[in-house]
């Protein structure tokens, strides 16, 4: 794995360090346009070939006293990597690294941390997402000027919106049209997202599974749907997906008025998925049952460490889940499955983002949803020793809609899932407080992943 030394790690996840690094190598030494007058960090992720990080500045112009926000992103790889990259840049757009106004430059690198500093909307893995923000590129604008149907359709207005971005991997974009034709002078408006891949292969692949979802289930009767494909755009590695309406799973059940009934129902649409047929498409792309295997070891490696006095609890943990990947079904199954990628409409369930589907173990995607009850009820319910109403409701109704022979693996899948939430702090832990808070946290989830393997809780 490329990660930073320790003491780069801690310098990368200190704002006031940080800010000092970006005012030094984002901004003119003389008289500078804006002054950086804090950062935050927003994200920290720790990848098998580079780290990932995420910061907002706040910058203020120093004759007009105005302030705005920046969203500035650092990748650091070895250091023969991010001085590569930063002379590619260089040689295809010299105009990157140099400030124009206000502006910082595009790109910037920092040798000390060996951290490649790139200025949101640039991403050299994601050209398209800076061109979509700012208009749209042609190619773009002919597909969905013929969503309108016949007629010499013209864009009128367009507003594009970012609701997520990962430096160096995907964003997703919001793009809202209105369009006028020409010669009747009819008005018309359309809303579709845009998903922007950091190569050809993902984003056609992701393309393909998609569109194989929307044919599986956009008949009636499917107990869930997913979005429908606009159009795949070789060229910006941009899949366009239509709206789905409706409300957001992580929000009903954060009310105190959520129903079970509709937990149920989101039950029923994750057990449709898993029973889907595994053909050509979905198995396209598979996780063995000795990937999990190898996550669990080096989750029990990690907590034997960290926790010694836990070592022997850790085993008979580990040992019991071991045992229950003797015999492990395959189905689709989404493998980033969380109340933030359902919505309901009325009866209607969709599922969203798909773009981590494998043929695998659905047990992945039950004790992720369950994870994500315990931990939305967490301050709302008290345990007494059992799962809460939500997650039993929903672990209910799935089992009815799947196999039987399922749910006798439940109990060693739900431990896995506690045992690697201990082993690994959240993803995008800000701070330099990580370690502390993950140390506290394993007792307590051992104990718990220990008395679900032994079938105390089910």
């Amino acid at each position: 794995m490329i990660v930073p030394t320790l003491s780069h790690l801690d310098t990368l996840r200190d704002p006031e360090q940080m800010r000092e690094i970006f005012q030094r190598y984002l901004l003119s030494d003389t008289n500078p346009a804006v002054v950086i007058d804090s950062c935050a960090v927003d994200f920290v992720r720790q990848a098998s070939n580079r780290s990932l990080f995420q910061y907002t500045l706040h910058l203020r112009e120093p004759g007009t006293g105005s302030l705005r926000r920046q969203v500035v992103t650092g990748v650091t790889y070895d250091a023969d990597r991010g001085r590569r990259i930063l002379g590619r840049v260089r040689q295809s757009d010299p105009g990157v690294m140099m400030p124009v106004g206000p502006a910082l430059p595009a790109v910037a690198y920092v040798p000390e941390l060996q951290l490649l500093v790139q200025v949101f909307p640039y991403d050299h893995r994601l050209p398209a997402l800076a061109q979509i923000l700012k208009e749209p590129p042609p190619e773009l604008a002919s597909v969905l000027l013929g969503e309108f149907g016949a007629g010499d359709w013209r864009i009128e207005t367009w507003e594009a919106e970012t609701l997520r971005y990962r430096v160096d991997m995907r964003a997703m974009v919001r793009l809202d049209m209105q369009a006028r034709e020409a010669v009747g002078g009819r008005a018309a408006e359309r809303r579709v997202y845009a998903k922007i891949y950091r190569d050809a292969e993902e984003g056609e692949r992701a393309s393909a599974m998609q569109r194989a979802l929307w044919e599986r289930t956009s008949a009636s009767g499917a107990e869930f749907a997913v979005a429908r494909p606009v159009a795949y755009l070789d060229e910006l590695r941009t899949l366009l997906l239509d709206e789905v309406t409706g409300i957001r799973f992580l929000n009903i059940i954060r009310r105190e008025d959520e129903t079970l009934l509709v937990v149920r129902r989101v039950a029923r649409a994750v057990a449709a998925l898993h029973r889907l047929p595994v053909d050509d498409v979905f198995a396209s792309r598979g996780r063995p049952p000795r990937d999990e295997l190898a996550r669990l070891e080096t989750a029990a490696e990690r907590l034997q460490t960290a926790a010694p006095e836990l070592r022997h609890a850790v085993a008979e943990i580990a040992s019991v889940i071991a045992a229950s990947f003797a015999d492990v079904p395959t189905a689709p199954t989404h493998f980033d499955l969380k109340p933030a990628h359902i919505m309901l409409d009325g009866d209607h369930v969709s599922l969203l983002d798909f773009d981590k589907l494998v043929a695998a173990d659905p047990m992945v995607d039950v004790t992720a949803l369950l994870t994500h009850f315990r931990k939305e009820r967490r301050k709302r319910l008290r345990r007494h020793g059992r799962m809460d109403p939500t997650a039993r409701v929903f672990a209910e109704e799935y089992f009815a809609h799947v196999p039987a022979a399922w749910y006798g693996r439940f109990p060693a899948c739900q431990a896995m899932a506690l045992l690697l939430e201990a082993a690994w702090p959240p993803a995008g832990l800000r701070g330099r407080d990580g370690k502390a808070d993950t140390l506290d946290r394993i007792p307590a989830l051992v104990r718990e992943a220990h008395e679900v393997a032994m079938g105390n809780l089910l």
